[in-house]
């Protein structure tokens, strides 16, 4: 994806070209002035000095107009820039601690008011930042935003919903090619992610595959292989969830796994296959996995 233009200040356009026009006319008249220092050779020796005088004041003025052109074009669009990407931190950083305090909320606060106070607050923030962000990133390039941003940008759209939105990070993330495969392979499970939350489940399987084929070990093949088939089971894709059961259980039967890990996922498929309905063949599925 092309990098953003830096949108220009409010006046920026019409200074700048004042500026130019400035300098042109600076230009000319150095030019002038040069002219007819070369053709009044005659001339006594004060009368030379003179003229040389306000050459040199002309030349000075000429430098001073390349230094206002450098500053409008380079100086004022970096500060401007380098502004943006820290009012995208920020707010990155508030949408993260806003859903950081709504997912504590029930255990820090047995209220429940209280604790409906603070999700409709969360909630209400989520998609302020979420909407600052968005706008952000209209005048940020792209290679200025880390794919765990967007990703963070996209579990807020997706909690209020809002999957247009979520597709706008989404595709910036899957366009970038400067981060590293495990965030590579991250962005292509969050595009799985999307795809199954609007139906359309043979691309979030394709999107689900294609992040299992960057080197993300087994602990984030467990991961990712165990949201495909909750998400699979979920949507009746029986067939697809039986193959995906099966490399899952190939790799939580791995002896390399680390055991918390395996603990964890176990516990969490398991509950899966305990609470989901649906058509598909929930004890063959269980059938693959060892005990917790």
């Amino acid at each position: 994806m092309d990098d953003h233009a830096t949108a220009k200040e409010p006046g920026q356009h019409q200074d700048l070209a004042a500026i130019l026009a400035a300098f042109e006319v600076q230009v000319e008249q150095y030019k002038k002035q040069i002219a007819t220092l070369e053709s009044e050779k005659n001339k006594s020796f004060w009368q030379r000095i003179s003229g040389g005088v306000a050459a040199a004041a002309l030349l000075l003025g000429l430098i001073a107009t390349c230094d206002s052109i450098y500053t409008a074009l380079v100086t004022d669009p970096e500060k401007a820039r380098i502004d943006r990407l820290a009012q995208f931190d920020d707010t990155v950083n508030s949408l993260e601690k806003t859903s950081e305090d709504m997912q504590l909320s029930p255990y820090q606060d047995e209220n429940p008011g209280e604790q409906y106070t603070v999700v409709s607050y969360s909630n209400s923030q989520i998609a302020i930042d979420t909407s600052a962000a968005e706008a952000l990133l209209q005048e940020i390039p792209p290679s200025y935003v880390g794919i765990p941003q967007l990703l963070a940008l996209m579990d807020g759209a997706f909690s209020e919903g809002d999957f247009p939105q979520a597709k706008v990070f989404l595709n910036i993330a899957l366009n970038k090619t400067d981060d590293t495969p495990l965030e590579q392979a991250a962005a292509e499970r969050y595009a799985g992610k999307y795809f199954f939350a609007v139906g359309d489940v043979p691309d979030a399987r394709a999107d689900y595959l294609k992040a299992l084929d960057y080197p993300i070990g087994l602990g984030n093949a467990a991961v990712y292989l165990g949201d495909l088939t909750s998400y699979e089971i979920s949507a009746n894709d029986c067939g697809d969830a039986m193959t995906d059961m099966q490399a899952f259980a190939k790799v939580i039967l791995n002896p390399q796994l680390s055991p918390i890990i395996r603990g964890q996922m176990l516990a969490k498929e398991h509950e899966v296959l305990q609470e989901s309905g649906g058509s598909c063949p929930l004890n063959q599925y269980a059938a693959l996995l060892p005990a917790q």
